[in-house]
């Protein structure tokens, strides 16, 4: 995955009074930017002046085996690479960074296994990504006996995949008190960083308050609030139907002993996709889907496995190709036909169909009382 950031200061604009709220931002030079990067609790830049590192860094591995390095990108840009195996694989990015006359911002963010910063060299197809932009507050012009006076607010959020789980994070370097808010102005958190729970998109923002103090109690010196940032409900399992056909059957039953095939139909068209190192893919590589055949007492009479890859894009899921071809009904009784579609050790989603083997039965008088049985079979499927 890309970790791709830049490291900024909001445009203070009127004069005397200086407003940095909502303003734009412009890159902060490197030169004497100290900067402390962790990766997976590992360091990966450690320097006290930004502008003297080559890049691309040496590969560095972890502790647990991520393989990172750090190109630049547009003179402003930082690109962390890491070699994060799968989508839903977690790990830490801590960033201390530092500058004279700047506040210090110190940060630590659960990271995985997708892309976060937009890039600045494609668009708007990475317009997905979330924007990763990093802002030191500048005391100069916005200090007053060592105490800040502008407020300022910015932060970052995303999905942790195949949770509900919504993250936030503070971006910028400055002070004052957080408050996070949702589209109905219901307080979602009194935090700099934390998480909420949604299976939906969700729109939120944040509001920071600066107070000062004097003999008659606490005073709001200056508030800023971010616009409405709408952060997009990640669909990480795809939706699927089975049926069941046989050649000789109508609506009740299937003969036993002949030739049937079930078919499932996949559909990946609403399945969230991801960007990894710039590529949008898929949010996992390979699919399972697994038929079986079960008799009333669950035992497995047969069972047939698939798995196939589901990358790269576009990819179209042929039925065709993944069908339960020649199952046979061994005996009367009732069936299922079961059908799992998964991605191992991640997760698994179960469907049953209930069919019957053709066991009517019609008893007769026959002659003085004795009885005979008679099985009528008929042709039939659920």
């Amino acid at each position: 995955m890309k970790l791709r950031f830049n490291i900024s200061e909001p445009i203070n604009t009127g004069s005397p009074d200086y407003i940095i709220c909502n303003q734009a931002s412009s890159f902060i030079s490197f030169s004497n930017l100290k900067l402390l990067l962790k990766i997976d609790g590992t360091n990966i830049i450690n320097t006290n002046d930004l502008s003297s590192i080559s890049f691309p860094t040496s590969p560095i591995t972890t502790t647990n085996g991520y393989t990172i390095f750090i190109e630049k990108e547009n003179t402003n840009y930082l690109v962390v690479n890491i070699d994060l195996i799968n989508i839903w694989n977690l790990t830490t990015a801590e960033f201390q960074i530092s500058k004279t006359n700047y506040y210090d911002y110190l940060k630590v963010f659960e990271i995985y296994g997708y892309d976060l910063g937009k890039n600045p060299n494609i668009s708007p197809i990475t317009d997905t990504n979330p924007d990763f932009n990093l802002i030191l507050i500048n005391k100069i012009n916005n200090e007053i006996d060592g105490k800040q006076t502008k407020a300022y607010s910015s932060f970052i959020a995303y999905k942790k995949p195949y949770t509900s789980e919504l993250h936030f994070y503070k971006s910028n370097s400055g002070g004052g008190e957080i408050v996070y808010t949702n589209f109905n102005l219901e307080q979602i958190s009194t935090s700099s960083d934390g998480f909420i729970c949604t299976n939906n998109d969700y729109q939120l923002k944040q509001t920071c308050n600066l107070y000062y103090y004097n003999n008659t109690g606490r005073h709001l010196l200056d508030s800023c609030t971010t616009n409405l940032l709408t952060v997009l409900n990640n669909n990480s399992f795809p939706t699927f139907e089975a049926s069941t056909t046989c050649i000789d059957c109508n609506i009740e039953c299937i003969v036993i002993n002949t030739n049937n095939t079930s078919t499932t139909y996949i559909d990946y068209s609403l399945l969230s996709k991801f960007y990894v190192n710039d590529i949008e893919v898929n949010p996992y590589l390979t699919q399972s889907l697994i038929y079986r055949l079960i008799d009333f007492t669950g035992n497995v009479i047969q069972e047939l496995t698939y798995t196939f890859d589901i990358n790269p894009l576009p990819f179209v899921f042929d039925p065709s190709l993944y069908t339960f071809a020649g199952f046979q009904i061994p005996e009367v009784g009732d069936y299922i036909i079961q059908v799992e579609v998964s991605v191992p050790n991640l997760y698994k989603c179960i469907k049953n169909y209930p069919i019957k083997s053709c066991n009517f039965y019609e008893i007769k008088n026959t002659n003085c009382n004795e009885f005979t049985v008679i099985i009528i079979v008929l042709k039939i499927l659920l």
